[in-house]
């Protein structure tokens, strides 16, 4: 098999509302994008990793463990409402010469806790797949959204449309995921020509509960000093 030309992209801009310049959280001595900069610096596939960011300070931090990071984001798609997939797309086509990559590899710093080896892992099963993306997630335990209600005027209706019977019990109902955020991969086409990073031919890779790490609020900062312990 043909040695694929794989982007990397770790995306680590400055503003987070919930923590305060979280992508540089200090977690058991390092800052939290460390983790991710670590497990992409292993992969023997990726053949460019870049880290996108609108800050000099991040840029600097990101310098220290030798990882590119080759210009600064733009303001405008670096907001708190701004979209990744502009991010992907802009690093993407600015970085392109003439040889075009094909895949982009999205590495969220807010989801460090990744194995040895599970970058590449995903990677060869979406190429041996054919298909376009690759998503990584994990098992939905609780709350199931049929167990949901919301509030209209008062009153207390199911959340989902669809009748079910009242509080079935676990074991009968159907078996969900959610993003883990450990992983994305997207096709180039899928990506500048589409304009997407998950479509119909979308493949995954689950992730144990166990192994789930999502940085969202400071209850997710008191865990991570315990699972990335040993990291």
């Amino acid at each position: 098999m043909l040695r694929k030309n794989i982007l990397a992209i770790i995306p680590a801009r400055s503003g987070s509302k919930g923590i305060k310049n979280k992508n540089i959280y200090i977690i058991n001595g390092k800052p939290l994008i460390y983790y991710t900069i670590k497990r992409a610096k292993e992969s023997k596939l990726i053949t460019r990793l870049i880290v996108s960011t609108d800050s000099n300070k991040i840029k600097k931090i990101c310098k220290t463990y030798n990882v590119d990071v080759p210009f600064l984001r733009p303001k405008k798609i670096s907001g708190d409402n701004s979209n990744i997939l502009e991010t992907l797309i802009y690093c993407t086509k600015k970085l392109e010469g003439s040889k075009k990559f094909d895949y982009i590899v999205l590495l969220q710093p807010t989801s460090p806790l990744r194995e040895k080896n599970e970058i590449d892992r995903c990677i060869n099963k979406l190429i041996k797949s054919k298909c376009e993306s690759l998503i990584s997630l994990t098992p939905l335990i609780e709350p199931h959204p049929v167990k949901l209600k919301i509030i209209k005027k008062g009153k207390v209706f199911p959340f989902l449309k669809k009748e079910t019977k009242d509080n079935p019990p676990r074991q009968t109902l159907q078996k969900l995921f959610k993003p883990s955020g450990n992983i994305y991969i997207i096709s180039r086409d899928l990506l500048i020509n589409k304009k997407k990073i998950l479509n119909k031919n979308c493949t995954y890779d689950i992730i144990d509960n166990n192994k789930f790490l999502n940085i969202d609020d400071k209850s997710d900062l008191l865990l991570s000093k315990f699972l990335l312990k040993n990291f």
